[in-house]
């Protein structure tokens, strides 16, 4: 059966799969099935990963030229010195070709259906390309897409073709299904992952935020930012997640009132040789450097202009 193929945008493209149970080998053959004759469908594709169609088991296919082989529950056991770097393209991103350097000789572990349906075990070594449509898949099970290995400014140059995917609007010659990673969910993963760092500050919250609304390609204030963390800690607190209010409490900034916004300004504005308006933007900036998060902006913004009149 054809099965539609996730987006670039998609949450499982992000996650990692699970190995099959060797046991049952006969109910993965249905899977095995549909990702071939997917992949066929799609015409100029030579691999596909489970995950790629939602399902979150380490099984992927290959078919290039006289090849064709399943792959389950693979494991790269050793690699070859030689790498060589060529554009890789993607059915989970349509018509975007990434540069990406590889291993030319790879040993395999892996299990392929036998007659019977049971999974028999195979170790292996690939060359060339077929060695490289084998990173590329395994990637995928681990939810690396080719263009987690872009550098920030060759991301930037793919990013007009990425919100076209993530836009939803057009149609492929193959089935596709667009599930667009809900930004909140996105936000709440790596800010419990920040929590966990040692060291972190209220600036590092912050900026999980302010980066995920930029990957969209959105801006975001302080402000904005602070209240997406606040209302993470209602939803803990809803959910009886006590140890997570815990950290944003800890980490979330107080609000200051204007009395104390006040007081924070002019000390800093004292401190100036001959402060003016024109000064305004250096007090803002400064606000924003040691105290993101935890004053209003339209009432520092009044009453900078105040002090400074």
């Amino acid at each position: 059966m054809v099965v539609p193929i996730r987006l670039y945008g998609d949450q499982c493209l992000t996650e990692e799969a699970y190995d099959v149970d060797l046991q049952e080998g006969d109910n993965v053959k249905d899977l095995v099935f549909d990702l071939f004759e997917t992949l066929f469908v799609s015409g100029s594709g030579v691999g596909l990963a489970a995950t790629q169609v939602g399902v979150p088991l380490r099984v992927f296919v290959v078919r290039y030229k006289d090849f064709r082989s399943e792959f389950i529950n693979p494991v790269i056991l050793s690699t070859g010195d030689s790498k060589s770097t060529e554009e890789e393209g993607c059915l989970s991103i349509p018509n975007v070709g990434v540069n990406v350097e590889r291993h030319e000789n790879i040993r395999v572990s892996y299990s392929v259906l036998g007659e019977d349906g049971n999974l028999i075990n195979k170790i292996e070594e690939f060359d060339d390309y077929v060695a490289r449509i084998i990173q590329h898949e395994i990637d995928h099970l681990d939810g690396i897409c080719i263009t987690d290995k872009v550098s920030g400014l060759g991301k930037k140059l793919l990013q007009p073709k990425l919100n076209g995917i993530l836009g939803g609007k057009k149609m492929y010659r193959y089935p596709t299904l667009h599930k667009k990673m809900k930004i909140q969910k996105q936000i709440n993963d790596n800010l419990r992952s920040a929590m966990l760092s040692k060291n972190v500050e209220v600036r590092d919250l912050l900026r999980v935020v302010i980066g995920e609304f930029n990957r969209e390609g959105k801006e975001v204030s302080d402000e904005k930012a602070t209240s997406i963390i606040k209302k993470m800690m209602e939803n803990a607190k809803d959910q009886g997640n006590l140890g997570e209010v815990t950290i944003l409490e800890k980490y979330l900034p107080k609000q200051m009132d204007e009395l104390e916004l006040k007081r924070v300004c002019m000390n800093y504005i004292m401190k100036m040789e001959n402060p003016s308006i024109k000064d305004m933007g250096k007090v803002m900036t400064y606000l924003k450097d040691n105290h993101a998060g935890n004053y209003d902006g339209k009432m520092a913004s009044n009453i900078v202009k105040e002090l400074l009149s």
